[in-house]
């Protein structure tokens, strides 16, 4: 099954208060992100991906799910 940003980072046990300190944002900022509400610039997707150990690819696609 395809997945999208927010079940990926279920899966892998992040919460977004982690994953929101991670990328030294808000947490309200990082849910919209997650949910597909908000975009991205490329050094959070590269931080994004780096935490989940995904590639750049599969976190796009991912987000295209949202």
């Amino acid at each position: 099954m395809e997945k999208n940003l927010r079940e990926m980072i279920y899966d892998k046990g992040i919460k977004i208060i982690d994953l929101a300190k991670y990328l030294e944002l808000s947490i309200s900022h990082t849910s919209l992100i997650v949910n597909g509400k908000r975009r991205m610039n490329v050094d959070q997707a590269y931080s994004i991906s780096t935490l989940m150990n995904v590639s750049m690819d599969e976190l796009y696609l991912a987000l295209k799910r949202a």
